[in-house]
């Protein structure tokens, strides 16, 4: 999200076009870099008495012994199992790293994850494979709320490049249609916005399969919510329609309103995951409010989305994972 904002400044200053890209080629090269070394170097770290870990046995839980190369766990449900000390993961570090993770069903009988050149493989159908389904179901719902953040940011840009055009031409450019930025960009940010509530979408059903019932319940409200609002935007295409695509977000807001306020108060999740469905609740009030009133409407979407966006980051993505008993 930071490196978007970074780019799009970029974008505004007078290099040649090539000279642009390669610019932002090196900085997303280096951001990119920079993570990979971090990651590297958390994987230094060891393990420790106390840290949670998962393990390749597909057990998960926290250390309570390591013996050279042997380490003890407790698991969740009771009782302590040993595994090779090269076999088990330190949760903290899938979960401040998940962005470079990269996870994946080998087989029916093989789920795979890797990290700095390493890889490991975990049963399929165990607790350690859950928690890495739900960071990569998490990681999806981010990413396509990074790219609906970006294109509402677009919007904006789009929309204050008009008006700063209708100025400097003395209200000559009102009259005139430019087919890429009045056309075509339009439909893109559209796009963009449809795509990136997918990804969304999509992250949100896998998380739903591994919530406890009550959860999984108030996901389904959001699910429906989006929807609605996958309507509007499409309606909102069509002017003589505009007040169907009010009553639609409405409708889908309201829904997304209801799945957040039952998730802010989850008995089955941790106080981080709840403070993050809290923040998108709020997030939510400001997305319905942007969306139904013109003029600033676009600003005030923009902030919601932000919000959106780092309730996901900083709380929901970051949460432990509470595997359903």
């Amino acid at each position: 999200m930071n490196v978007f904002f970074i780019l799009l400044s970029l974008s505004a200053t007078p290099f040649p076009m090539i000279a642009m890209f390669v610019v932002m080629a090196a900085i997303m090269l280096g951001y990119s870099n920079s993570r990979k070394r971090k990651l590297t170097d958390a994987l230094k770290w060891g393990i420790e008495v106390g840290d949670e870990v998962i393990a390749t046995t597909g057990i998960r839980g926290r250390v309570e012994k390591v013996e050279e190369d042997v380490v003890s766990v407790g698991i969740s449900g009771g009782g302590t199992e040993e595994c090779r000390l090269a076999d088990c993961v330190p949760m903290e570090v899938l979960i401040q790293h998940s962005a470079l993770l990269k996870l994946y069903a080998y087989s029916e009988e093989d789920y795979r994850l890797t990290m700095a050149g390493k890889q490991y493989s975990f049963p399929p159908q165990s607790s350690a494979t859950k928690v890495l389904k739900w960071i990569r179901n998490t990681r999806l719902a981010l990413k396509g709320i990074s790219l609906m953040a970006a294109c509402a940011l677009i919007d904006i840009a789009l929309n204050l490049e008009d008006i700063l055009s209708f100025f400097e031409s003395g209200g000559r450019s009102y009259f005139q249609y430019d087919v890429a930025q009045d056309f075509l960009a339009p439909i893109l940010v559209t796009l963009g916005v449809l795509i990136g509530g997918i990804m969304h979408l999509a992250g949100l059903y896998g998380m739903e399969d591994l919530s406890g019932s009550e959860d999984a319940k108030a996901m389904t409200k959001v699910h429906k919510g989006f929807y609605f609002f996958f309507a509007a935007e499409i309606v909102d295409f069509f002017p003589l329609a505009g007040w169907i695509s009010i009553v639609l977000y409405i409708i889908g807001f309201v829904m997304l309103l209801v799945g957040y306020s039952r998730l802010k108060n989850s008995g089955w999740q941790g106080e981080m995951a709840r403070g993050g469905y809290s923040q998108a609740f709020t997030a939510s009030v400001l997305l319905l409010i942007g969306y139904i009133i013109p003029g600033v409407g676009s600003v005030i979407s923009l902030i919601g989305y932000v919000i959106y966006y780092l309730a996901w980051k900083n709380h929901i993505c970051k949460a432990s994972f509470v595997e359903v008993k």
